[in-house]
């Protein structure tokens, strides 16, 4: 295990005996982040954990960085929460404030991108501006110097912690569109990009293999996920019988060769069936992105797929709503094709989907600064209203079991026909994010 670890760069390449005569408790503890109670998925955690402990193996052996324009030896302390530079220490519980900007080209060339540490002591505040060659290695290092921070079990929740970044020019009126939209978001239905899509006319081109006249469309945002502003679907439409491919279709293949050839010359279609999908809104993470739709066919138990598809969506689709400015651009429909979901000979493409679309972002978008005493309030106040409302819904779900039970005592007939409530009051297991401190 330790070997694959070592693999996936997750921890040092020193000996676990040596490490363990040379760590604190604390220290050791460090190596293992997925110990946190955070709200990140399970794969963004362990993303976090990597980059948290190469950057602990390196800064404990200690690293040449560029510190206040001059190359210092910096180290971490073996309970991982003290910088240590030049003869001085730095403890990470007094760092108040993160400040990331790129320096100018004619000042800087090697290494524009900084990262300001402001520590807030007795005397006064001490800022220290580390500069690295390339914006990733700047994240990674503010990035683990939060999660160590967190593990001071003296810090002060209550405290203030501020994160500024003024990269480009013109921040003063927020990022600008290109880096607001290309910006990976977690929390897509809160924060994530407005797609609003609107469907034309299905054009079959080729017959189709549907055990069902009773066909839908629907789009996905995040698979297989069907929450709100993450799944979208149309009403049900009815195919013709002319457009099925049916056991005398497949025998005689002649005449869709004719109906093939006939198509080509007059480029007509088999059939055109419109959806009542309009204005309807999904939410992306960033751009570009791909949307997925399918064309299914109606059953009871397990819908089946007629076809695919994917809708592309570019920076050149989304629009800077912010400050309630207008939309300059009235989207046209574009066709866009779909392809067979069944195994066999012939065209992949079967079907053209006329789609018109656009994207927005809008000024709730930017994730409002809180303070600690904010956030630890508002935790709170989701805690009990959350523990409110499971006490009303088990209390509801209990005289709804005993209303059944008198029923089912008063018409004995009808027993078998009763339908038996369970009580299952969900419990929601409150998760606090270490970054938020």
């Amino acid at each position: 295990m330790d070997y694959v670890l070592q693999l996936l760069g997750a921890c040092t390449s020193v000996d676990k005996a040596d490490r363990e005569n040379d760590a604190s408790d604390m220290q050791l503890s460090a190596f293992e982040f997925r110990q946190y109670q955070t709200s990140l998925e399970s794969s963004q955690q362990r993303l976090v954990e990597r980059v948290v402990n190469q950057w602990v193996a390196m800064l404990v052996k200690g690293m040449i960085m560029r510190v206040n324009g001059f190359e210092e030896k910096t180290f971490l302390d073996r309970d991982l929460l003290n910088l240590e530079l030049n003869g001085e220490v730095y403890p990470l519980d007094a760092l108040c404030r993160m400040e990331m900007y790129k320096e100018s080209d004619d000042n800087i060339v090697n290494i524009p991108w900084v990262v300001e540490l402001t520590f807030d002591f007795e005397e006064g505040e001490t800022i220290l501006a580390f500069a690295f060659d390339r914006e990733r290695h700047r994240l990674q290092f503010a990035l683990t110097l939060r999660v160590l921070r967190t593990r001071n079990p003296s810090l002060n929740l209550a405290g203030e912690f501020e994160v500024i970044t003024r990269d480009e020019e013109g921040d003063e009126n927020g990022p600008s569109l290109r880096k607001l939209v290309s910006s990976n978001r977690y929390d897509v239905q809160g924060m994530g990009i407005t797609v609003v899509i609107s469907i034309g006319t299905l054009k079959v081109m080729h017959q189709l293999r549907s055990n069902n006249r009773h066909v839908y469309l629907e789009f996905f945002s995040d698979y297989p996920r069907r929450d709100k502003f993450l799944y979208a679907r149309s009403s049900y439409n009815n195919l013709p019988g002319s457009v099925l491919l049916t056991d005398d279709s497949k025998k005689n293949p002649k005449d869709e060769e004719k109906t093939e050839e006939g198509r080509k010359k007059g480029e007509q279609a088999l059939c055109r069936i419109d959806f009542d999908l309009k204005n309807v809104k999904l939410k992306i993470p960033k751009v570009p992105f791909t949307i997925h739709g399918r064309l299914m066919a109606k059953d009871d138990f397990f819908p089946t797929v007629v076809a695919s598809f994917q809708l592309q969506v570019t920076k050149e689709e989304v629009f800077d709503r912010r400050n309630d400015q207008p939309v300059t651009k009235n989207p046209d429909f574009i066709e866009v094709p779909l392809e067979r979901a069944w195994r066999g000979e012939g065209p992949s493409e079967i079907a053209a989907l006329s789609v018109r679309f656009l994207g927005y972002v809008k000024d709730d978008m930017v994730r409002k600064k809180q303070s600690g005493q904010q956030r630890n309030a508002s935790c709170r106040s989701q805690d009990s209203g959350s523990s409110d409302s499971e006490g009303a819904e088990e209390g509801e779900e209990e005289d709804e079991s005993d209303d059944e039970e008198e029923e089912e005592n008063d018409d004995e007939d009808e027993e078998g026909n009763a339908n038996a409530l369970g009580s299952s009051g969900t419990m929601r297991s409150s998760q606090t994010s270490s970054g938020q401190s």
